[in-house]
């Protein structure tokens, strides 16, 4: 399906880039086994992630 408004274009590829770090994330660690490790993980990409949005 194409979609008629071209700026939703733009917004689904930057919605799935700032979803591919996490992506590739647990798929290189097998998901996460606690709670624990699934706030750090977290607290961990949405710093990567601001800090990418602030050209850090």
């Amino acid at each position: 399906m194409v979609s008629v408004h071209p700026h939703s274009i733009d917004s689904k590829n930057e919605a799935e880039r700032a979803l591919r770090g996490y992506v590739l994330w647990r798929k290189g660690s097998y998901g996460v086994w606690s709670q624990r490790g699934e706030l750090f993980r977290q607290h961990i990409l949405s710093l990567v992630e601001t800090a990418k949005r602030l050209s850090c």
